[in-house]
């Protein structure tokens, strides 16, 4: 899930349990929307069959395992074998152990509550932009999921299309998870050696291998 994935593989890094090649590795795969969400919100609320959330669910886990052996296979870091095992972690009573949980996830709530107001709000001037420009359009909907997953798959929903394009196209959202998300995990996992680039690229590639998977499904969906 995110962004407690990577935030814990963070965490991980910092107290020097994993390499940072395993670092990497694990934030790039590790952003896959909860099978709450897409499962019940995507594919029973939104496509009308909750059988099309599970088929989501499985692409988007599908998609992170082939970009995990991929980057294994073909991605080097300058930090492949080395672990960090002189940083230690001291140890602390229950109650400060308690009350730095408290705070930390109180700061994590912020960083990700922030995230979402901005892009909310973002995403109101882009669509009054757009409709001011090009009008009453309605492919330009889908556009939304670029920045913000929910949104994104709410307007493909509601679109004009056939519904294996909508599913197709929110597999593709899926796997890509939106802006937003990305740069909550960026901003709490600011504290390790984050591969930007490398994040990015992967989960563009998630997205692209789930709407490959996706129209590869589809005949299957059709028969139940």
């Amino acid at each position: 899930g995110f962004p407690i994935g990577a935030r814990s593989a963070s965490g991980l890094y910092r107290e020097g349990k994993i390499s940072g090649s395993e670092f990497e590795r694990i934030v790039c795969i590790s952003g896959v929307p909860s099978p709450a969400f897409l499962v019940n919100f995507a594919g029973a609320a939104l496509l009308g069959s909750a059988k099309k959330g599970i088929a989501l669910y499985i692409i988007c886990l599908a998609s992170c395992m082939l970009i995990g052996v991929a980057i294994k296979a073909f991605w080097r870091s300058d930090d492949e074998t080395e672990y960090r095992e002189d940083v230690t972690s001291p140890r602390v009573s229950a109650a400060v152990a308690f009350t730095r949980a408290v705070s930390e996830s109180t700061v994590g709530m912020i960083y990700v509550c922030g995230f979402v107001v901005f892009f909310s709000a973002f995403i109101g001037a882009l669509d009054n932009f757009i409709l001011s420009v090009v009008g009453e359009y309605p492919m330009t909907d889908a556009i939304f999921g670029f920045f913000e997953i929910t949104v994104g798959i709410s307007r493909i929903s509601t679109l004009d299309i056939p519904s294996g394009a909508a599913f197709v196209a929110c597999a593709a959202v899926s796997a890509w998870s939106g802006l937003s998300v990305h740069l909550q995990i960026i901003s709490l996992c600011s504290d390790s050696a984050f591969p930007v680039s490398r994040y990015f690229a992967a989960n563009a590639a998630k997205a692209l291998i789930s709407t490959l998977l996706s129209l590869a499904v589809l005949p299957v969906l059709r028969r139940f």
